[in-house]
């Protein structure tokens, strides 16, 4: 399981990548076309204001921590020319839930919040200009191609709103991350007409020729399909590999990865074992409380071997109310440690049924072989020996483990 979740960790962090790619790709789509971009407010966003909110309130020193986390977590986004807008709205808002009503409180606010000191150039309504030797977002960053305090732009935008009790929006015109000697913000007002996103991203779109735009949007187009069949067959992939019932791997799956480690096992002169296990009296189960039940049986079951399992070992459900379980490089004596674990976890995880508890158990058959008989053996001879074992344990009683080895 813990191989299995590794796996759909690697897959959710390829498609939340994927989504986030195909995301701008379709804004890109709009923006050409000079569309508006829409985006549903984020969560954090409301929480993170609250935050400030009441820290404003109570007077409590602003935490450099959760700026240092805030930082950490989009100035590399920002370097690479990502997460222009959100960061800057994100900062706005901020802004926006301080109460300031003057040049001087502005300062103080700025200071307060950890920007330190600003030198303010201009504070007329009509032309605003501020200068800061050091930001938080700029700090130890060097050589980046582009301004980066989207961050501060933002923050300052909205404290000046409040001030002025008008629209602003604020654009970065120097930043000490392209090596200028202090960031420099200009005050843009927006009732002057001059789009966010010109504000936010410094180009009008205007400075593309239309022949440049109808090939970004086509390249645009085909790369949101060309994204969307990987997702597709990235869900189709793993449900092949995968028992829809279990959510551990399946049959197929299971016969694939014995045939590679058996290569493996042979190649590095390694021991393999392999595990059989099947449901005591799972069938008179079924028939007594119906399918649904037996169908929680099966998941319980499935979530108890891989919950017991190295991250290297392969379960999966081989068929019906039978198990297997791939153990590379696992010897007899580790093989019953093992078995008797399994065993043991399983019996202690209780199923409710008719207001009792109902105690399960499996009967076990493996086979440990080793590097010389591998060499003389077939997966399928690997199986047969499992299968068998599991036949002899089943046979003496249930709830038994029946483990043989091949040198």
């Amino acid at each position: 399981m813990k191989k299995m979740l590794q796996s759909d960790m690697r897959e959710r962090e390829l498609m939340e990548r994927m989504t986030t790619i195909s995301e701008e790709l379709e804004d890109l789509v709009r923006l050409s076309k000079h569309e508006s971009v829409k985006r549903e407010p984020a969560m954090v966003d409301d929480e993170v204001s609250a935050l400030f909110r009441k820290s404003n309130r109570s007077g409590m020193a602003l935490s450099k921590a959760l700026l240092s986390i805030y930082r950490i977590m989009v100035v590399k986004n920002l370097v690479r020319g990502r997460f222009y807008a959100s960061t800057y709205n994100t900062g706005k808002k901020l802004g926006l839930s301080v109460a300031v009503r003057s040049q001087r409180e502005f300062v103080k606010v700025v200071r307060r919040f950890g920007f330190g000191s600003v030198r303010i150039v201009s504070f007329d309504v009509d032309n605003v200009v501020l200068r800061l030797r050091n930001t938080f977002t700029s700090q130890g960053v060097k050589h980046s191609k582009r301004p980066i305090c989207y961050f501060e732009a933002g923050f300052f935008a909205g404290l000046l709103e409040n001030v002025y009790r008008r629209k602003f929006d604020m654009k970065e015109t120097a930043c000490r991350a392209m090596k200028d000697p202090y960031c420099e913000f200009h005050a843009i007002q927006s009732a002057i007409g001059q789009k966010q996103t010109e504000a936010i991203h410094g180009y009008p779109l205007e400075v593309y020729s239309q022949e440049s735009l109808k090939l970004l949007t086509s390249l645009a187009a085909h790369s949101i399909a060309a994204i969307e069949n990987t997702m597709l067959f990235e869900r189709t992939r793993k449900q092949v590999v995968t028992d829809s019932l279990t959510q551990i791997y399946n049959h197929r799956y299971f016969q694939t990865q014995l045939q590679t480690e058996f290569m493996r096992s042979l190649r590095h002169d390694q021991t393999l074992t392999v595990f059989m296990m099947d449901i005591d009296n799972f069938k008179n189960f079924n028939d007594r409380f119906g399918h649904p039940k037996g169908d929680e049986i099966l998941k319980m079951v499935a979530s108890a071997i891989t919950d017991n399992i190295r991250q290297i070992d392969i379960a999966a459900r081989y068929g019906g109310d039978e198990f297997a379980v791939i153990l590379p490089q696992t010897d007899e004596k580790a093989a019953y440690i093992i078995a008797q674990r399994l065993q043991k976890k399983i019996a202690d995880r209780k199923i409710m049924l008719d207001k009792r508890k109902v105690t399960m158990t499996i009967s076990l058959g493996g086979v440990t072989v080793r590097p010389g008989a591998l060499k003389k053996a077939k997966p399928s001879d690997i199986i047969d020996l499992a299968d068998k074992a599991l036949l002899t344990a089943k046979r003496k009683g249930k709830n038994n483990a029946i483990l043989v080895t091949r040198s």
